[in-house]
């Protein structure tokens, strides 16, 4: 007890015993074990547990205690090979490659190697600038430079390499060779399309796709590609390119580099909506016409491009708005008939930060109060939130501000009865988020007769 005494004054950490085991040798009786355990008054145990998943005691046998360890890994690598669209069981590049910065054509990812010399030389600038601490001592006590007036820092070499030889200083931060140098990759990650489409292209050029070889075994066809640019308005900037350049990363590099960084987004997210159809024809043997790929390309950038333009306004206004400690809530709803042609769309915003569910049941309420006021009858209203079509269907009612809007939707809907909730997925429901999220940059409440621009091609996917 007077160690563990010792070690409390020593360290500032008080042992906690409620929390603590204690483990005996075979060698110590059982007798000499319970009194042992009841003057510590620590609980004892027959075998060490786990810490942070590794065992507390290791014995001879190391081999057999980390068994468990590979046998774990070798499971997690097998799971991988079952999964065959998941990049996770595949092998991309290797890591050094990658270790380039995104402008040589890597990922930018950390040389662990350099980065742990990088601590090492963080380590030795804390014993020159704080001599006081205890391993500093031990350091300088082993070796000592004087005040260091006849020793160039910058210059003299401080590191051995792996051959032995001596580390050159300064090292050239990030890595980088002739070859990947004279190449520029800035053009690939500055178009304007989702990260994932970026993430693709640039697969692409550096050949971690196992594609063509794939592709031809399954008699995958370009004609789809073909009708899918032809509809997406980008065919003219393919097929020019195609005469005069040789591989598949010259064309992307050359758009990325020369086209408008808009038109060059469109086209990188056209590749990824080909490339996640052949993966679907490949392995599940489902396939989507090109022309229907073209329109779901340029909806799913639309709908990207919409989410970063609210973002920018949302930014742009939290500015004004945080002196007025105010924030928007934004909702959305539109109406179709039983052909899907669009019938009447609304939006609003009000004053104020509510919960998702409360924004989502504020959006149902402002639908269902301006359909009664216009005289609609037979009218389903579709929402993706279960929690509320379940808190309409109860009687039971809240104090809450949620339970006093579906108060409110109770009530309309008792003076409508041909009005009915019913619950649909999110994936279905992208029309009115859509408008949810372009409402915040418009007034407060709006009312379109006419189709907004926004949802267009929205509305032209689900009826085709």
């Amino acid at each position: 007890m007077s160690i563990l005494k010792t070690y409390e004054e020593a360290s500032g950490q008080e042992i906690n015993m409620a929390k603590s085991e204690v483990f005996f040798s075979r060698n110590l009786s059982k007798a000499a074990q319970e009194d042992l355990s009841r003057i510590m008054g620590v609980r004892h145990v027959l075998g060490t547990g786990n810490y942070l998943g590794l065992p507390s005691m290791i014995g001879r046998k190391k081999k057999d205690t980390f068994a468990f360890v590979k046998d774990r890994i070798w499971k997690r690598i097998n799971s991988w090979r079952g999964r065959a669209m998941s990049k996770a069981g595949k092998e991309w590049l290797a890591w050094d490659r990658m270790a380039y910065s995104k402008a040589l054509g890597g990922m930018g990812f950390r040389d662990l190697r350099l980065f742990n010399m990088a601590m090492v030389a963080k380590q030795d600038c804390n014993f020159m600038t704080k001599p006081d601490t205890l391993v500093a001592k031990i350091y300088n006590a082993r070796w000592r430079i004087g005040n260091g007036t006849k020793i160039n820092v910058m210059t003299e070499p401080w590191l051995r390499e792996e051959d032995g030889l001596w580390m050159k200083s300064p090292q050239i931060q990030g890595r980088g060779d002739g070859i990947i140098a004279q190449e520029d990759w800035k053009g690939l990650w500055k178009i304007h399309t989702p990260p994932k489409a970026k993430h693709l292209l640039w697969r692409i050029c550096k050949g971690c796709l196992p594609t063509r070889s794939r592709l031809k075994e399954r008699c995958v066809s370009c004609n789809d590609s073909i009708e899918a640019m032809q509809t997406t308005g980008l065919y003219g900037i393919v097929s020019t390119r195609i005469q005069h350049v040789n591989t598949v990363k010259d064309i992307i590099m050359d758009i990325c580099r020369y086209e408008d960084r808009v038109v060059a987004g469109k086209f990188a997210m056209l590749v990824w909506i080909l490339w996640n159809n052949r993966n679907n024809h490949v392995w599940n043997n489902t396939k989507e016409p090109g022309q229907q790929l073209g329109v779901k390309a340029v909806c799913m950038w639309n709908e990207w491009e919409a989410v970063q333009t609210v973002r920018n306004n949302t930014a742009q206004s939290a500015q004004a708005l945080q002196i007025q400690r105010h924030r928007k809530t934004s909702a959305g709803w539109c109406v179709r008939d039983h052909m899907g042609q669009f019938v009447i769309a609304g939006t609003s915003w009000i004053q104020g930060k509510y919960s998702t569910i409360e924004g989502e049941s504020i959006a149902l309420l402002e639908a269902m109060k301006e359909l009664g006021e216009r005289g609609f009858s037979n009218v389903t209203f579709e929402i993706d939130s279960k929690n509320i079509v379940d808190a309409i269907q109860r009687i039971r009612d809240g104090l809450s501000e949620f339970s006093s809007i579906i108060c409110m939707i109770r009530n309309i809907m008792s003076l409508h009865p041909s009005f009915e909730v019913k619950f649909i997925k999110r994936q279905a429901n992208m029309v009115a988020h859509t408008l949810a999220r372009a409402a915040i940059s418009w007034s407060s409440r709006c009312i379109f007769e006419s189709l907004p621009p926004c949802i267009e091609l929205l509305l032209f996917n689900k009826m085709n």
